[in-house]
């Protein structure tokens, strides 16, 4: 999700990203999250959870690693745990894509396991493609012209962060459900000194950051409420500090409580 995590069309994609990924920091982050918000009727009472997120360069791509557990209390019902993990490569010009996801939901004594797993191609910068399943079962699926891959995705919104962008909405695909990709709209805001949380004291190197609120429209294009909501703090090497996650009932705030630099390879 950061990639989402955490995580767009247009024709030049793989230049504007070998331009861009020069100054991406590899690195593992960790945060802590709490309830922000819950809405009214919902029932829930408290979230808590955490997130690690890894972001590794392997040369020929980037490597994600993303894992996450929540506890949701509810007035009215047993604590239900939600946990995934996302592995995924993607090529450095944004063409080749390979995922693996893993979730499970529920109480202990009513748990809900899926698993995704596959690979996708584009035809080209701008390109449609196919994306390929193996888990939960084989199948393929066409990818629209113009979808890009997370981190694509998440490189043009700091390229367009840096040019003064302020809005876009383009086709993602994550593999996270056997379906095309999702229409992903975001809001990019002026540059901050630090997010609103202030500087996580081990980020040593903070950055200023640019508030990016995206949301998801998962399905039929005609959907106008988004499935999933969330507003990162991105600085230009690619670390979020502070983040925060709408799942609709409730929305939860994610604080960094570990920072750690991951050594690039020598290629």
């Amino acid at each position: 999700m950061l990639a989402v995590c955490l995580g767009l069309t247009f024709g030049t994609a793989g230049a504007a990203f070998a331009g861009g990924a020069a100054d991406i920091l590899p690195h593992r982050a960790g945060y802590e999250l709490t309830l922000k918000s819950a809405r009214s009727g919902s029932g829930v009472i408290d979230v808590t959870g955490v997130l690690s997120y890894d972001w590794t360069d392997s040369c020929d791509g980037w490597i994600i690693e993303q894992r996450y557990v929540l506890q949701v209390v509810r007035g009215d019902g047993p604590v239900v745990e939600i946990s995934a993990s996302y592995a995924n490569w993607e090529s450095k010009d944004g063409l080749r894509y390979r995922f693996y996801v893993k979730r499970s939901r529920g109480a202990e004594e009513d748990e809900e396991i899926t698993e995704v797993q596959g690979e996708a191609t584009l035809e080209g910068p701008g390109q449609a493609g196919i994306a390929r399943f193996e888990k939960p079962e084989k199948q393929q699926i066409k990818l629209k012209k113009g979808t890009l891959f997370p981190t694509a995705h998440t490189l043009l919104l700091i390229k367009q962060a840096q040019a003064g962008e302020k809005f876009d909405r383009h086709p993602v695909f994550d593999g996270a459900e056997v379906e095309g990709p999702s229409a992903m709209t975001s809001f990019l805001l002026p540059q901050r000194a630090e997010p609103p949380g202030g500087k996580p004291p081990m980020l040593t190197d903070a950055q200023p950051v640019w508030p990016a609120t995206i949301a998801v429209f998962s399905g039929a294009e005609t959907v106008e409420t988004p499935s999933f909501e969330m507003t990162i703090y991105l600085q230009k090497n690619g670390v979020v500090p502070e983040l925060v996650m709408d799942y609709g009932d409730f929305t939860v705030h994610g604080r960094m409580k570990l920072f750690e630099k991951l050594k690039k390879p020598e290629c």
